[in-house]
Formats: structure tokens, sequence, C-alpha cells
């Protein structure tokens, strides 16, 4: 099995992937802010989880991550950099702050961690390698107030073929994973909201981790460069005010 970091890996879609990769038996390095939510994982598995607390937004964050696993003499074989956070912001109320604090986490944080990691890896053509960035469908649909988060993760579709270019000499495959609406908690769901998804229905954790798995496989070395969107086709309904 491999080993797979996972950044914001402690809540959300980000918990449904380590705790899925886990049951599978992989080892997985959960990277997050939420100590308790990330340590209560660890207690599930404990021969196969290392939780590492880092502030991702922070400049020196990923080098800093990938010196505590340089200690730990650890060897990463994928990373999936899925931490991330909603930003609703009226554009005239936006305020450097939030666009710093935004851009470091979802765009900056994991440009730094591939680069730390791919530091660390020789050039080959036969090593397994493997990235999964979480963007999201609003890199390319959006709702007002919404400029932040939409330039982060499509600047994250963007970096994803970028990476996908620079990396080709390691054989690591870069792709990109963007969900539209997925339920991770409990809400009540109207018929209207189902009947904006061609598939009828929202979506879950479960349809993101099909994906993931996918793209994981030891064999798939022909999707590259590539997002994915996951919606349920809600992206591809026009949808008109009566």
């Amino acid at each position: 099995m491999r080993t797979i970091l996972v950044t914001g890996g402690s809540n959300g879609i980000g918990k449904a992937i380590s705790v899925h990769l886990l049951n599978q038996g992989n080892n997985v390095i959960i990277v997050d802010i939420d100590e308790t939510a990330g340590k209560q994982i660890t207690r599930d598995f404990p021969k196969q989880v290392w939780f590492i607390y880092a502030d991702l937004r922070k400049t020196k964050a990923a080098a800093e991550l990938f010196n505590q696993i340089d200690q730990h003499r650890l060897s990463v074989d994928a990373i999936i950099n899925n931490a991330g956070k909603g930003m609703t912001r009226n554009l005239t109320e936006l305020t450097e702050d939030d666009i710093e604090d935004a851009y470091g986490l979802m765009l900056r944080a994991p440009l730094l961690i591939s680069r730390e990691w791919i530091k660390r890896r020789t050039p080959t053509l036969t090593e397994y390698g493997r990235i999964i960035n979480i963007a999201s469908t609003r890199a390319i649909m959006s709702e007002p107030h919404g400029e932040v988060y939409a330039m982060c993760k499509g600047g994250l579709v963007s970096l994803t073929h970028a990476l996908a270019n620079s990396l080709q000499p390691y054989n690591v495959q870069v792709n990109c994973i963007s969900p539209g609406w997925i339920v991770t908690g409990d809400i009540n769901l109207s018929e209207a909201d189902k009947q904006q998804h061609l598939s009828n229905r929202t979506g879950y954790p479960r349809d993101i981790l099909k994906a993931i798995d996918y793209l994981l496989l030891d064999d798939n070395v022909f999707i590259n460069g590539q997002n994915m969107i996951i919606d349920g086709g809600m992206t591809k309904k026009m949808i008109y005010v009566d």
C-alpha cells in the first residue's frame, strides 16, 4: 500500500478521503489545523495515521511540513491537495487579509507542497507518483460575492496542467477534481435542490472517492493534467427564472 499525504484531511471531503484510504490499508499523513478531529482519526487508525498540525496559509508551512516528514524518514507516494475554505464576501468589503489567507491556503500551498515533494524525488520513468488537486466547479461558474474563492479554484485548475508538464520527467501524474454540490453534513434538501442536477440528486463524498481511487490506480498513467468535474451535470444545465 501507499503513503498518501492529505491536506485538510480532518473534516468534510478531506476526512472522507483520509478514512477511505485508511480503510484500504494505506498509510495517511493528515495535514490540518483541526487537531481534535485529526487526532481522533489517529486514534481510530493508530498504526496507519500520522497527524501534522500545519497552518498552510503561512509561506514556510510546506517546507516545515516536509522537514518533519524527512525526520521520520517517510516517503510520500501521492499528495491530495484538499485544504480549502469557503468564502463569500461582498466585493466592497473584501480585505487584503481575506485575499491573502484564501490565496495562501488554496493556491500557494498546493504549489509549495508540490515543490517540496519533488525536491525529494529523482527523475525516473519507473517510480509511482500522483498529485490530485481538489478544486471546485466554482472555477467555471459563480454566484455573487465569490470572487476570491473562484479565483483560487480557477488557479488550482491551471496549476494542475502546469505541474503535469513540469513533472513529466518524474513520472508523476497530476490531475484535478472539481466537485459540485457535495453534501457532507445533515441538511434538508428540497426537490428543487435535487432537480438542479441532471442526475436528480446532490453529490456525496462517495462520488469523489470513486474518482480518487481511479486516479490513484498504479496503471492509470494516461490521464494527466486533467480537471475531472463531478457535479451531477449541474454545470451543464441551464436554469431560467420563470
